[in-house]
């Protein structure tokens, strides 16, 4: 993809809020010293519905990169996944990497899907002490 020079990609960063805010931080520095744009949900108040912002910021992204350890994230009332898998699933046609945290001992058991990053046989990548952050 060629941009004019006033437009710079954005990295879209998912992950729980309540986890891994060191990671997160590394990422944000990561993404910004390669002078791209980083796209986290926390970043700036907005008068709209969560789910709302997060699909938004997405659908201006173009790229995805997944920061997951042991939570699955919060369920919206009346939604079936949580706004963590729903961003992932929503990210499918972007370039993704994927980092999953472990050991988790105490990783909620939604996170523990087949289809969810981390799980056994997803084919994702791994991030802890002995993975190394490798990509696929």
């Amino acid at each position: 993809m060629i941009r004019t020079p006033d437009q710079r990609v954005r990295v879209f960063v998912s992950s729980a809020l309540g986890e891994l805010a060191a990671e997160r931080q590394a990422v944000r520095d990561a993404v910004s010293a390669l002078r791209l744009v980083p796209v986290l949900f926390e970043l700036g108040a907005r008068p709209h519905p969560a789910r709302n912002v997060y699909r938004a910021y997405l659908a201006q992204s173009q790229v995805f990169v997944g920061i997951y350890w042991q939570s699955y994230g919060w369920v919206a009332p009346g939604e079936q996944v949580s706004g963590l898998e729903d961003e992932y699933q929503l990210s499918a046609g972007l370039p993704r990497l994927i980092y999953v945290k472990g050991p988790a001992p105490d990783r909620e058991p939604r996170r523990a899907r087949p289809r969810w990053p981390g799980a056994a046989g997803a084919g994702h990548a791994a991030a802890g002490p002995r993975a190394g952050g490798r990509r696929r």
